[in-house]
């Protein structure tokens, strides 16, 4: 079994900071402030994986999340805790188009996929 979990983000609508306003928080799927977490659901049994956050819901892409950093974040300078360092070597995440470009750690939905693949 090469896929082991699936992963997203998702973004939780929330109040105003009002010690702290910013546009960091703006969440562009609710047009409205918001949080954003990072949950790693089991492929094959119940019991949630990882859930991390909260993080301000304009502020990190989730990709970044999931790496721990962005491309300009250097490899010694990463969150280490991520998901992306937590993931075996020869075992992979089913994610969507956000995640696209590691295929050794995310398998990403894509035109072209056999039947079994997309149905999985």
């Amino acid at each position: 079994e090469i896929h082991i979990i699936t992963v997203d983000t998702f973004n939780c609508t929330t109040e105003e900071m009002r010690q702290t306003p910013s546009t960091a928080f703006y969440d562009h799927k609710s047009n409205s402030c918001g949080l954003k977490y990072e949950a790693a659901l089991p492929i094959r049994h119940r019991y949630p994986v990882s859930l991390k956050g909260p993080f301000k819901a304009g502020e990190k892409h989730d990709r970044t999340v999931f790496c721990g950093g962005n491309k300009d974040t250097a490899a010694s300078d990463r969150d280490k805790s991520s998901l992306f360092f937590k993931i075996p070597v020869d075992k992979k995440a089913v994610g969507d188009s956000a995640y696209e470009g590691m295929p050794e750690k995310v398998l990403v939905r894509r035109e072209g996929h056999s039947k079994e693949t997309t149905d999985f």
